[in-house]
């Protein structure tokens, strides 16, 4: 759920550019492989034209990709504290 909100949140912001690592909520750190494979799957899934547009599919899949770097990223730098 926290994964989710936090690729809407970007999404909406219009920012483009990546996510960092202290946008990230307590889930990335504490089930960060939980929360990266999450996302992954959901990634991979999203159907193209049965779920949305292939822009927004796209997007979300940027988007999607870009938390699980943040994620995956955080999580290595606080085992490496």
């Amino acid at each position: 759920d926290e994964g989710l909100r936090g690729v809407a949140a970007h999404l909406l912001s219009g920012s483009g550019e990546p996510i960092a690592a202290q946008a990230l909520g307590p889930a990335a750190y504490v089930r960060r492989q939980d929360l990266v494979d999450c996302l992954g799957y959901l990634r991979d899934r999203v159907g193209v034209p049965r779920d949305v547009s292939f822009p927004a599919a796209r997007q979300l899949r940027a988007h999607l990709g870009s938390y699980m770097e943040a994620a995956d990223t955080a999580g290595r730098e606080l085992a490496a504290a």
